[in-house]
């Protein structure tokens, strides 16, 4: 959601911090940057030890009920 709707917290943004387009649209572009690393890891991890491991220890890493 937060992809797809950031242009309708855009302008929110750059009036309540008082910061420029730029500014929003860089913190906005390292954000996608750090998904691209984000998603050679996470690949790496579920090809290594499969998609519910890496969702429960994601699942705990949340902070959501988990047993654990």
């Amino acid at each position: 959601m937060f992809f797809q709707a950031f242009t309708v917290f855009f302008l929110p943004l750059k009036t309540d911090l008082a910061v420029s387009s730029a500014a929003v649209s860089l913190l906005y572009g390292a954000a996608r940057l750090e998904g691209g690393f984000d998603g050679a890891l996470v690949g790496y991890l579920i090809s290594r030890f499969g998609p519910r491991a890496v969702i429960i220890v994601g699942v705990c890493m949340s902070g959501e009920a988990c047993s654990c």
